[in-house]
């Protein structure tokens, strides 16, 4: 998520050539600024932070099933 923000912002500051690092930093730029707005900074984070568990238990993560086993 931090890095499709980051691409985002960056292109639309008229960048053509971004880099996944340089979108990572500006995704994390944007967060940490969104993050010092009072009311909407908390209820950002939460939802954030929420969604960031829901993608890591969606990709099975610590566990040794085979993710790319096909279910019949």
């Amino acid at each position: 998520m931090t890095m499709i923000l980051g691409e985002s912002l960056l292109r639309a500051f008229g960048s053509r050539n971004v880099t996944t690092v340089g979108a990572v930093l500006a995704g994390l730029l944007l967060f940490s600024f969104i993050g010092f707005i009072p009311v909407v900074g908390f209820l950002f984070g939460l939802v954030m932070s929420i969604v960031g568990w829901g993608v890591t238990l969606r990709t099975k993560f610590g566990t040794m099933d085979n993710w790319f086993q096909r279910k019949a």
